[in-house]
């Protein structure tokens, strides 16, 4: 079953659907703590944008109606081994291909991976280049993720749309000044949460680094990319809110209202 959790009272409004919320390879467990690649399908009036195209897409796009743009976080398998899966599920539905946007570096990566790739129009974005898919306002800051950033630079993308704000950064090494810049205001963060009392050089610290993220101007921070050292959902929702009140971890399916 999938969830709604409103953060408004506006049914009308844009909202952001957590297709996946697990580490590279998905994350084992039962019930909520089971966990795909991490994903997400933003939703304005008819209009979505998927971020990411991972290895789940199979199963993820069980939810998925439509595809009217995509952004791409970085050039790892885990956020682009679908686009064979995507390129199947475009063939039954449109001859149009969608709009791909991200780093130069990564559409390099999909291209070096897959042959077939007719069913996306990739466009090279640079850091804080503005782009448009319907109602939604996209821009992307650079964060640092990957340990050969040249190769797989990382972007962190701010969505908007009817003057709501969702900042998607499920790859992140360490918190920055650049992210928190380009992060505030928003409705809703969703943030790096890979790890809960591990350290490893990729990706945040749950128990480290939320507390610093809890400061930023954002109304309410949402954990994905959920690895394997984190404890079991119901237990990290009692951990997340103890170290900062307007946290939580998101799950596969939970739908956000912005």
């Amino acid at each position: 079953m999938w969830h709604r959790e409103a953060m408004t009272s506006a049914s009308a409004s844009p909202a952001l659907t957590f297709l996946g919320t697990g580490a590279a390879g998905g994350t084992p467990g039962t019930g909520r703590s089971r966990r795909r690649e991490s994903s997400a399908l933003a939703t304005a009036g008819a209009v979505t944008v998927l971020i990411d195209v991972t290895r789940d897409l199979p199963t993820q796009l069980d939810r998925i109606e439509r595809i009217d743009g995509i952004v791409l976080t970085h050039g790892h398998a885990d956020a682009i081994g679908g686009f064979a899966t995507l390129g199947r599920w475009w063939r039954r539905r449109t001859t149009t291909p969608i709009p791909t946007y991200a780093s130069a570096a990564t559409i390099d990566a999909v291209r070096r991976r897959f042959r077939r790739l007719q069913h996306v129009a990739f466009v090279a974005t640079a850091p804080d280049e503005r782009r448009r898919i319907g109602p939604w306002d996209l821009v992307a800051v650079e964060v640092p993720h990957a340990r050969d950033p040249v190769r797989f630079p990382t972007y962190a993308w701010r969505l908007t749309a009817s003057g709501r704000s969702v900042t998607y950064a499920s790859d992140v090494a360490r918190p920055t000044h650049a992210l928190a810049a380009s992060s505030a205001g928003s409705t809703l963060l969703a943030i790096d949460g890979a790890t809960y009392r591990r350290a490893i050089s990729s990706h945040l610290r749950i128990d480290r680094d939320l507390p610093t993220i809890c400061r930023w101007d954002v109304r309410r921070i949402a954990l994905t990319q959920i690895g394997r050292s984190a404890p079991p959902h119901d237990r990290l929702v009692r951990i997340a809110a103890d170290l900062c009140p307007k946290a939580f971890p998101a799950y596969d399916g939970l739908e956000v209202a912005l």
